[in-house]
């Protein structure tokens, strides 16, 4: 999208009541709709705070909303619309609206047809899993009082009181986000599909081995992949300016993953996917020939001419990765997803936070994303990355006594197979265990347009 364009977001409720069986109608001259508005795009489509205020705004219900079901973009007019399903805490409307079966929703005569397919869509498809339910448990409807009633226990031991209800911030496949206002402070609630369960056992490690550097936890939940964690009431490096402060972060960063060298069985423990430069050079070509996974001349995915220039690069890129080789770095703690909101700068400690696509790979792959658009950032700084990627790199110089230029040659061809290294992520660990595939299938494209762009440089 054109970030000079105001794009226009359609909202489109489908909202069921506490059964999950009646549907939540308004009238519209001769016919029933479904509520919706219309605002500036403002908001990540998995942000759902300002939806559920919309409703007790305007429909005086308390909802909880399940899931993004549907994206359409307009491109021409700069519009898209969204489509939620909500499940309704109770059923005390505003006097206009009806509440009547989805059964006979579907087939009402003042129902538009258009809205008559959706529902039938989403009875037949969307309501009907690809994957079992308990991958995604809070898109259930039934979904939350085990969950909540954790949390009380938790304050409860800790002498904390709550200060209003809690707040549903986000829901996606990839994770489910609350926020409560407490005496100590604002708390946030996290929950993770079965597929990112490493992430608890990893914090759990990181807090016995990496105590600066990892954020505090109230209680952490293993067995159902929950975390309850107060408020950092610290700056994110994305909030940052400040060139000294972003290079101790990748010293930083550089030193933690150093001390995790040793200490890779651990880290395998804890549930870590182990993908040497073996593994990656042997998946490039199955990455490139995966016309499924990169949308092939689809919305949002390649075109024909971009997977022809992806797939006339592979000896390069598998060269580049026999170079890398010879190096013989070794693999380490690798985050996965280092962007600089995933880094709070707390007092004297930089915390690395959100670890959900952490692996043990090669060292040099973390600076991708956070190195992204940092002439921008930095517009006033000459050689602004190459400062930051020396800072970072002069930490692996002082520990294994190679020479810099060695090294920088190193991270070379590290920077060109990252968006491999990302989209194999998605690829193997992430996509085949998407509840609802269409949430995150447009990475594996976006990550190979970055890679078409490091080629061309």
């Amino acid at each position: 999208m054109n970030a000079e364009t105001t794009w226009m977001v359609n909202y489109r409720l489908i909202l069921s009541d506490p059964t999950d069986k009646y549907l939540f109608l308004l009238p519209n001259t001769n016919q029933l709709r479904l509520p919706s508005w219309q605002m500036p795009l403002s908001h990540f489509w998995q942000d759902v705070a300002h939806i559920n205020a919309w409703v007790v705004a305007h429909l005086g219900l308390t909802t909880r909303v399940l899931r993004c079901i549907q994206i359409d973009d307009d491109f021409t007019q700069h519009q898209m619309t969204l489509t939620y399903t909500l499940l309704a805490e109770s059923i005390q409307p505003i006097a206009t609206a009806a509440w009547m079966l989805i059964d006979q929703a579907i087939n009402d005569q003042q129902v538009d047809p258009s809205l008559a397919l959706l529902l039938t869509k989403w009875q037949t498809q969307y309501k009907t899993p690809t994957l079992p339910l308990q991958e995604v448990p809070w898109y259930q409807a039934n979904w939350g009082p085990a969950a909540f009633a954790w949390i009380n226990r938790v304050l409860a031991q800790a002498d904390i009181q709550a200060l209003g209800e809690i707040q549903q911030h986000r829901t996606w496949n990839r994770s489910s986000i609350w926020q409560l206002a407490t005496t100590q402070g604002r708390i946030f609630f996290k929950a993770l599909p079965a597929m990112f369960a490493h992430e608890i056992r990893l914090i759990q490690y990181l807090q016995a081995h990496e105590l600066n550097h990892t954020p505090s936890v109230l209680a952490l939940e293993p067995q159902q992949a929950w975390m309850l964690l107060p408020d950092f009431a610290a700056p994110t490096l994305n909030q940052s300016t400040n060139l000294e402060q972003w290079q101790r972060s990748l010293e930083a960063y550089a030193q933690l993953q150093i001390r995790q060298i040793p200490k890779r069985e651990q880290l395998a423990a804890c549930g870590l996917a182990i993908r040497p430069l073996s593994w990656l050079i042997d998946q490039i070509e199955p990455l490139l020939n995966d016309h499924q996974a990169m949308l092939l001349d689809q919305s949002w995915g390649l075109t024909s001419a971009e997977l022809a220039q992806l797939q006339a690069a592979i000896p390069q890129l598998k060269a580049a990765c026999c170079s890398l080789q010879a190096f013989n770095l070794p693999d380490t703690l690798e985050h996965g997803d280092l962007g600089a909101s995933n880094i709070i700068i707390a007092a004297q400690r930089t915390i690395f936070t959100d670890w959900s696509d952490a692996s043990i790979s090669q060292p040099f792959f973390s600076l991708g994303l956070l190195l992204e658009g940092i002439e921008q950032r930095f517009s006033s700084i000459l050689n602004v990355r190459e400062t930051l990627i020396q800072s970072y790199l002069n930490i692996w110089v002082e520990q294994f006594g190679l020479e810099y230029a060695q090294l920088r040659q190193a991270y070379q061809h590290a920077a060109i197979l990252t968006p491999i290294h990302q989209a194999l992520t998605y690829q193997h660990w992430i996509k085949p265990y998407l509840y609802a595939p269409w949430e995150m299938e447009a990475m594996i494209p976006a990550y190979l347009r970055q890679l078409i762009s490091l080629l061309e440089c």
